[in-house]
């Protein structure tokens, strides 16, 4: 059977890790960014993946084609700019609870994309298109790109996946935010929201009542991200619950979301049911919760399914 072919489009971002807690004096540098982690995860699980962005001519540009490069991730759509740099960000490292994150990413290449620069992209090669919330809010420029995204998307037939991965910070206001993000929500086939996200765009705090507004917004599939109780899923005829699995240590939550999308999209494309995409999402983000990058730990298939093994689940992918 042929490969389903899945282009991540957003902005990479080059952290800084803490290696200590507290007053953080040393650091390892690395590349992370929403849609670039699902891309990476996708691709260990033996993905067919490309990644489109635009990147400054600077250090961090250059790790983050390295970082493609490393995990067979295709990058021939890639845009290096001399004018604009690439985004950075730093956090801290702590013991319980989210680090605090710090952006450096204003007027980043990547939020330069404008509606033209989609156009020239090769859609027809594609199957699928995933972004996130994160891309569209960087600039007037990328909301429409993320508009025109998906509308090309539809004209080639492709599924598109949407993680609204909110930043409030990004937006001018909340009202903006809940109207962009919930139309982009109910343009996409596959919507990937947190509760906490849900509760923000429309005021409903019942799972399963959110869930049911998207899907007759619209969208096809909706999996909801509960955290340690793991995930509700439903195709409007179709819906449950997936267990999560506990994890003992927790060193970093970033990534953790990417980390499910990445296991989500990845069992969709090899057939298995709703239930068991919801598990194997759920058992890649336990994973990455252990793990101080932002993608360090996202496994490949022999890892996950060892995992799910000894957690006693009977999923595999």
């Amino acid at each position: 059977m042929r490969k389903r072919k899945t282009l991540c489009i957003g902005e990479p971002i080059g952290v800084f890790v803490p290696k200590d807690y507290e007053l953080c004096e040393n650091y390892m540098l690395k590349a992370a960014g929403a849609e670039l982690n699902v891309a990476i995860g996708m691709s260990r699980l033996g993905e067919d993946v490309d990644y489109f962005t635009h990147l400054g001519n600077d250090p961090v540009g250059k790790l983050v084609k390295k970082t493609l490069c490393e995990n067979k991730i295709g990058s021939s759509e890639i845009v290096i700019s001399d004018k604009f740099q690439t985004g950075v960000m730093m956090k801290t490292k702590v013991k319980i609870g989210d680090p605090e994150i710090f952006y450096y990413r204003n007027g980043s290449a990547a939020s330069h994309i404008s509606k033209k620069d989609i156009q020239n992209i090769k859609l027809q090669q594609y199957q699928a298109v995933h972004i996130t919330g994160i891309f569209p809010a960087l600039s007037p420029e990328t909301y429409e790109a993320s508009e025109e995204i998906i509308r090309l998307a539809k004209v080639y037939g492709l599924q598109v996946s949407f993680d609204p991965n909110i930043r409030i910070a990004l937006w001018k206001n909340e009202d903006e935010l809940k109207k962009k993000i919930n139309h982009l929500a109910s343009l996409s086939d596959l919507f990937l929201p947190g509760m906490h996200e849900l509760s923000l765009l429309t005021g409903i705090d019942d799972i399963e009542k959110n869930a049911e507004f998207y899907i007759k917004s619209g969208v096809k599939k909706v999996f909801v991200k509960l955290g340690a109780s793991g995930a509700y899923y439903t195709n409007g005829k179709e819906c449950g619950y997936a267990h999560g699995f506990k994890v003992e240590n927790t060193i970093d939550t970033v990534g953790a979301g990417d980390g499910f999308a990445a296991g989500v999209l990845t069992a969709l494309n090899r057939g298995c049911s709703l239930a068991d995409s919801a598990v194997i999402g759920n058992a890649i983000g336990a994973m990455q919760l252990q793990s101080e990058g932002d993608n360090d730990n996202l496994p490949n298939t022999d890892v996950l399914n060892l995992f799910l093994n000894k957690r006693g689940s009977n999923v595999r992918l």
